[in-house]
């Protein structure tokens, strides 16, 4: 969110800086939400799908709820106080799951994803204000301080909105809106992993990399820390999504689905790699550099909607779904090379602080794939529970094991993602232990 990011980046700020950025973001909000329904005709017209025009308009809503969020929720953020807002970020996935699996369930349709992105968005609205009661006023007062700093993360927010749904409208007029429709689940649930993780993984990076100001050392430290454990968790749920991704489609979606298999054992642990590099994104914000990222978001828009249209107009919707790829290794690259010269390290550094996550998920990889061979073809849901089952145990047996034993061997460095996540995770064991 733009507005509650540039309360953050200002540090100290009175009341009216909340109100103003309340007041901006619903008129953002309002203005979107109206622009969707003056497209919602012609964007069905033109992909000639009836269908479309409902989805977009129930979909208006979410920007609407975006907007009205409660602006003082960020002062959690910003004070580094994350129990309410991972008790959100928990809250709003149990509901988008539970909407979202449920009615997939019982009614198999498109509508179970759309339905649970605008619960999710209910809640997380409704929560913000239960958790940090406050009662904002409508004002533009501090418009100009605010829109400085938010003005190209705004516009870098509209290029990355384009990237991840322009490629659909390509997808559409070349090869259908049916392929269309398998392209956009298949899309949303490659990027369940890193959607659900992220936010909550980087949401302390932003104002925790603020406070250093122009201390790059420290800054680099902290940086780089945080690439290595975003690496170690993001890596296993992204590559272990994609190794259980037939069982998953068969118990959940159905056979009907399976043609979403491929896309799903592809993407989701590609896009898990450029995830693994998140940490660029809140260091531009925290040096205030948010046109680079804008840049980066423009240079993704093309390539993305270049590769997946070719490939879409050539090999169909398997080549649209290598062109998804490609743009996804290619973020990665681009990612990589940023990170590098932000903090002004060889480009290899952040890769080399999480080798051993790297050669822990590869292990992890094998094994499930050997307790795949070892069972024979799930063909009704409880062989695909029962496998599904095995193969998890295996995926998180394995890995856990793994990184631990290699960060053993590499002397168990204080300034390593295990120790990190051992301290993260020490106090919540303490708590249920006998």
């Amino acid at each position: 969110m733009p507005m509650g990011q540039a309360l953050i980046f200002r540090q100290k700020i009175a009341r009216n800086y909340y109100d103003t950025a309340w007041t901006l973001s619903c008129a953002r909000g309002f203005l979107v939400s109206i622009l969707m329904l003056v497209l919602a005709d012609p964007v069905a017209s033109f992909l000639e799908e009836p269908k479309l025009r409902s989805i977009i308009v129930v979909l208006a809503l979410q920007p609407l709820l975006i907007g009205l969020n409660n602006p003082r929720f960020i002062d959690y953020q910003k004070d580094l106080m994350f129990s309410k807002i991972a008790l959100v970020h928990m809250g709003t996935a149990v509901v988008y799951g539970a909407v979202s699996i449920g009615m997939a369930i019982v009614f198999r349709n498109y509508w179970a994803f759309i339905v649970g992105t605008l619960s999710s968005a209910f809640v997380q609205c409704i929560w913000t204000y239960v958790l940090k009661p406050y009662r904002p006023v409508p004002t533009f007062s501090k418009w100009r301080e605010l829109l400085g700093f938010s003005a190209w993360l705004s516009a870098s927010n509209a290029v990355w909105s384009m990237n991840l749904n322009f490629d659909k409208f390509v997808i559409g007029g070349l090869i259908g809106t049916t392929s269309v429709g398998y392209y956009r689940l298949g899309q949303e649930l490659s990027r369940l992993p890193s959607r659900e993780l992220l936010p909550a993984l980087t949401q302390a990076l932003f104002p925790g990399l603020a406070k250093l100001g122009r201390d790059l050392p420290r800054m680099r430290a902290k940086a780089l820390e945080a690439n290595a454990v975003l690496a170690a968790i993001i890596l296993p749920f992204g590559f272990g999504f994609g190794l259980v991704a037939e069982e998953t489609v068969r118990i959940i979606l159905g056979e009907k689905w399976l043609e979403l298999v491929p896309m799903l054992s592809l993407m989701a642990p590609i896009l898990a790699l450029p995830g693994m590099l998140a940490t660029l994104d809140p260091l531009y914000l925290a040096r205030g550099r948010t046109h680079v990222n804008f840049i980066i978001g423009t240079v993704h828009f093309f390539v993305r909607t270049t590769l997946v249209g070719v490939g879409a107009y050539f090999y169909g919707f398997e080549g649209a779904i290598y062109g998804y790829a490609g743009t996804a290794a290619v973020d990665f690259l681009v990612r990589l090379w940023s990170l590098g010269k932000e903090l002004a390290v060889p480009v290899y550094i952040p890769l080399l602080r999480s080798i051993r996550s790297i050669i822990a998920v590869l292990i992890m990889s094998g094994v499930v794939l050997a307790v795949d061979t070892a069972f024979p073809p799930c063909l009704d849901p409880y062989a695909c529970g029962a496998l599904l089952a095995a193969k998890v145990l295996a995926g998180v047996v394995t890995y856990t094991v793994s990184h631990m034993l290699l960060w053993r061997l590499a002397g168990a460095p204080k300034d390593s993602a295990e120790r990190k996540i051992i301290e993260i995770v020490r106090p919540f064991i303490a708590k249920f232990s006998i």
